[in-house]
């Protein structure tokens, strides 16, 4: 054998030696002392195959919400469900099914602003959009290519009278077509639509039942990928590419604006035989849910001040201050104090009133103890929207106006009134500004002291209301700024017919905008009470109202 063979075994019986002994095995010279233990090898364990991520995106999703998820990293999609293993999926109604994501979309049903019908039902809706026949004025629904695509995810394609337009023409053509209304998701509204309640719903609702509303959309992610971490990743890139809602409470403010309020007279005559919640109780509900509740309140508080016999017609007015509680109860928040009558008691009770509604934590503006503070705006911050309000007296007495070293209302100094406005709104302020002008029984102001409210508009002004007004006046709009010339009485006594009707608009401001405006209607009771209008007083109104609105719009051409 030769030595390179012979070493090479030597070698081999070495190192077998060795791991014998390091493995407990005896050799020739060891003692067994123990059972000797055998180990079987591990078996091999195959290397696991990624799982990849398969998205199914059903009908319905907006276009730019697309282009977001195609641009998800690592995520393959498919056009065939039983190929995934997550899906984005839209429906209608509560989804009880576990997920992993969701979003909603609010849309609202919407016509002109000069609309006299408040409401339809959701089955119409669809009947409109599925062709069945609807008695009634509305004949045509109207859509872009985009809302069209997401309601007939959940409808089905629609079959009837469905106009396919741009968002930019879906104004006019309504106008334009009376029959015809259109459905809008929630941020495309503006203050010239007029949201109707759907099933009794509205979007315009604070604290709104979103899933019993019939176009709320539902989108919602699923999966079926076993990788938790995997899972957390995906619903990262959903969260932060996507909204969960174009409709967030947190960023609405409902603002209440009133007309005129006066306590004294026969209103405190009521009062003092029928408490304190009389007056408000039948419109109170219409407050409850509002952020800022404004009055324009004309009647300072006196102490002392005498509660009349049922039918004082005095034109010298005051309040006992214990009267303040209707307001209170009413929840009211910013005072207007632009009224003729706050000084009928001389400066000190004005002072006096001005102290108590401040120690009450409410707003005051237009009037105050000097000239600077009662021509200042009041500004205001609400759910992340800024509010400005700044208003003044056009018609005196001259006993009214602040003055130096006496309390009063702001007098109108328009050259400094429209620069405050566009400085506001250059600071980002959604403006209100409010007049006491010139009393009318008028429905609406010829072009001498209209132009006051146009101007203010144009300034930028969002909201311009006429304070002044015992009976309700018209509308008008300079670009999405709205007009309104006088919204009536709200609390006081007077019943001749005309000046019983009364308004109280209902505003929405949403995300830094003001983005539309409910109507409500009452008619005065008992000298004292503001009542919900029936339907068949709210059509004679609104048909009046608008009918000079309209022509005013008409002769603007």
């Amino acid at each position: 054998m030769h030595i390179a063979q012979r070493l090479k075994i030597s070698l081999v019986l070495f190192f077998f030696v060795l791991c014998a002994s390091c493995a407990g095995i005896p050799t020739q010279s060891q003692e067994i002392t123990s059972t000797p233990t055998f180990f079987q090898p591990a078996p091999l364990q195959p290397t696991p195959i990624p799982e990849e991520p398969v998205l199914f995106v059903s009908n319905g999703v907006p276009e730019d919400w697309l282009k977001k998820i195609d641009g998800f990293p690592h995520i393959s999609k498919t056009e065939q469900k039983e190929q995934a293993n997550l899906f984005f999926t839209v429906h209608i109604g509560k989804f009880v099914e576990p997920q992993e994501f969701s979003s909603t979309r609010v849309y609202a049903v919407v016509e002109p602003f000069f609309t006299i019908r408040d409401e339809i039902s959701s089955n119409e809706l669809k009947d409109l959009w599925s062709g069945k026949a609807v008695e009634g004025q509305h004949q045509t629904l109207v859509v872009t290519e985009e809302t069209a695509q997401v309601i007939g995810a959940v409808w089905g394609k629609p079959a009837g009278e469905v106009q396919i337009i741009p968002s930019d023409g879906l104004l006019a053509y309504c106008e334009e077509h009376p029959e015809a209304l259109a459905i809008l998701p929630f941020e495309d509204l503006s203050p010239r639509w007029k949201v109707l309640r759907l099933d009794g719903l509205s979007p315009l609702d604070k604290f709104l039942a979103v899933d019993r509303y019939p176009l709320t959309i539902h989108y919602t992610l699923q999966s079926h990928l076993s990788n938790p971490s995997m899972v957390s990743e995906i619903v990262e890139l959903f969260s932060d590419a996507l909204p969960l809602t174009n409709r967030d409470e947190s960023k609405m403010t409902v603002l209440m604006m009133t007309g005129t309020t006066a306590i004294t007279r026969v209103l405190a005559y009521k009062i003092s035989i029928k408490g304190m919640e009389y007056p408000i109780a039948a419109v109170q509900d219409w407050f409850v849910n509002a952020d800022l509740k404004h009055v324009s309140n004309e009647s300072p508080l006196v102490e002392g001040c005498p509660v009349p016999d049922e039918f004082s017609s005095s034109l010298v007015f005051c309040t006992p201050p214990d009267m303040i509680e209707v307001l209170e109860l009413l929840g009211v928040n910013i005072i207007e104090l632009t009224g003729n009558h706050i000084n009928d008691h001389g400066p000190e009770n004005l002072e006096y009133t001005l102290k108590a509604y401040r120690d009450r934590g409410w707003h005051v503006y237009a009037a105050g103890n000097t000239v600077e503070e009662a021509r200042s705006p009041l500004l205001i911050e609400s759910n992340g929207n800024k509010v400005a309000f700044i208003g003044c007296n056009a018609v005196g007495p001259a006993t009214v106006f602040a003055k130096e070293g006496r309390a009063g209302a702001a007098e109108c100094d328009f050259e400094y009134l429209f620069s405050e406005i566009r400085e506001l709104k250059q600071k980002g302020y959604i403006v209100v500004t409010t007049y006491q002008h010139e009393e009318e029984e008028n429905l609406m102001y010829f072009e001498k002291i209209s132009k006051d409210f146009q101007l203010a508009a144009e300034a930028g002004a969002d909201i311009v209301q006429g304070s002044q007004a015992h009976s309700p006046m018209g509308f008008e709009f300079v670009g999405d700024h709205l007009i309104h010339y006088g919204l009536g009485n709200f609390l006081f006594d007077q019943m001749v017919e005309w000046n019983r009707r009364e308004f109280i608009d209902r505003h929405i401001l949403y995300n830094g905008k003001y983005i539309n405006t409910e109507l409500l209607t009452a008619t005065l009771v008992d000298w004292s009470r503001p009542t919900p209008m029936t339907e068949e007083e709210r059509t004679q109104l609104l048909k009046e109202i608008f009918t000079v609105s309209l022509k005013r719009k008409n002769e603007n051409k």
